[in-house]
């Protein structure tokens, strides 16, 4: 009888995930990392609201405020790659809270640039630290769920980012008109440090990740403590955690390994052409606001709001099991393309200040849906890696679209500019139209692959 007792029974960490179920221990994380990417997308939309504040104080031109947005992205780029490498080999938790403290910083700092090369380079630490964030934010959040939850949680993380958006958007409706663009960029850093301060407290790694670098003991420690925040008893002691088959070890290369590459190809392009769309329309957006004479802050500040009940709608899109996340990819695409097309043909005051709305209620939680999807389709220890590309592939449209847009702004046809981001989101459609392998029902222990 003794030794019987001694016989545990095996377990996945995927399985003891779903036996814990759902609390206070997610709430806790989903906590952090949605207060995490609202502080992230708090601060890169400062640099959006900035461009007349520059231009009045340090005669920036269009073309050279451009700059701003082409170096923080660069900046961005390394901070992402960075933290893909640092998140898969040392952990979760280690680049979450540099990358928080980092941006916050240099936040604060920038509102005390004297210059506007300062600016850009006290704002690239802020991007360094906010493309490092963005890696592993979701990552860590997603290695947390069951998979009943995981599509909801994630979309909530990037509701919280849509919070943040409106936040800064609603400080330069507040401040910015009023010449107080310096307690805006203060306003604008202070969301990061409540947070940073919030992840000091709950210093917490990732079950996922400990078991697939084999500390056992440490991921059955974090396995505990999730079953004691939910208040399920469940006696781990009884079971085994055995490695499935996500704990192999991968190099960045392996992305395009026959078994990925088709599936990293078409993602990085969906990803491409999202960001290509969002900062083509955002970064000038206020621009084209004022050749119809409208109001500029106020009208942001609608369109960003409009994004939140564009993430209901998702969520409750991606949860159908007849629908899934393909679908709620392919309808958002649509319904993208669709507002900005007609822009093109309406050209009225009244006209594009509503269609803008319908566009961003369909367009930022594109970044949602994706941000579900992705993860789903890489194992554990690929998983950060993957999310480092597509930090790579999002912040290279911003690098270029901010002078793409400066241009076609300069041309006389004002329907040019709604065009050419219709047509962005027509190719993504396209793409989205070509995934086959739908993640609803799979497991994270699975490391997705198959048909793409």
């Amino acid at each position: 009888m003794s030794m019987a007792k001694d016989v545990k029974t095996a377990i996945t960490i995927e399985q003891a995930i779903n036996l814990i179920g759902t609390g206070r221990a997610q709430l806790i994380i989903l906590s952090l990392t949605a207060g995490g990417y609202l502080a992230v997308c708090s601060e890169i939309l400062v640099c959006v609201f900035s461009q007349e504040p520059c231009s009045q104080r340090w005669g920036v031109s269009k073309q050279g405020f451009a700059w701003l947005f082409f170096i923080t992205a660069l900046a961005s780029v390394i901070g992402g790659l960075i933290s893909g490498y640092v998140s898969d080999k040392y952990g979760r938790q280690l680049p979450f809270i540099i990358a928080l403290g980092t941006s916050g910083c240099f936040g604060l700092a920038s509102a005390f640039a004297n210059s506007f090369w300062s600016f850009v380079l006290l704002r690239s630490f802020v991007s360094f630290g906010n493309g490092a964030l963005f890696v592993v934010d979701f990552v860590l959040l997603i290695e947390f769920l069951p998979l009943k939850n995981r599509a909801s949680f994630i979309i909530l993380v990037t509701l919280g980012g849509s919070i943040g958006a409106a936040y800064t958007a609603g400080m330069a409706w507040l401040f910015i008109p009023n010449d107080k663009w310096k307690i805006f960029l203060i306003c604008s850093a202070i969301p990061l440090f409540f947070v940073f301060l919030a992840r000091l407290c709950f210093k917490i790694e990732s079950p996922r990740y400990l078991l697939s670098i084999g500390k056992h003991e440490k991921a059955l420690r974090v396995l505990d403590w999730i079953a004691n925040q939910n208040a399920v008893a469940l006696p781990l002691e009884d079971f085994t955690l055995v490695i499935s088959n996500d704990a192999k070890k991968y190099s960045f290369f392996e992305l395009f390994s026959k078994e990925y590459a088709v599936q990293t190809i078409k993602l990085s392009l969906i990803w491409f052409l999202q960001s290509t769309g969002y900062w083509g329309c955002t970064a000038f957006f206020p621009n084209y606001f004022t050749e119809f004479d409208a109001p500029v802050y106020l009208n942001m500040f609608v369109n960003i709001c409009s994004e939140i009940p564009g993430f209901f709608f998702a969520m409750i899109l991606i949860n159908t099991r007849s629908i899934g996340r393909l679908w709620t990819l392919r309808i958002f695409s649509l319904g993208c393309m669709a507002a900005l097309l007609s822009m093109t043909f309406f050209q009225t005051k009244v006209a594009v200040s509503v269609l803008s709305v319908i566009s961003y209620f369909f367009m930022v939680p594109i970044y949602a849906i994706m941000e579900v999807y992705t993860p789903e389709c890489y194992p554990t220890l690929l998983r950060g890696t993957m999310m480092s590309l597509v930090n790579l592939v999002l912040t290279v449209p911003n690098m270029v679209a901010a002078f793409l847009a400066a241009r076609i702004l300069s041309s006389s046809k004002h329907w040019l500019f709604p065009l050419v981001w219709a047509i962005t989101y027509m190719l993504q459609l396209v793409i989205g139209m070509t995934l086959e392998k739908e993640t609803i029902f799979s497991s994270l222990d699975e490391g997705t692959n198959g048909r793409f």
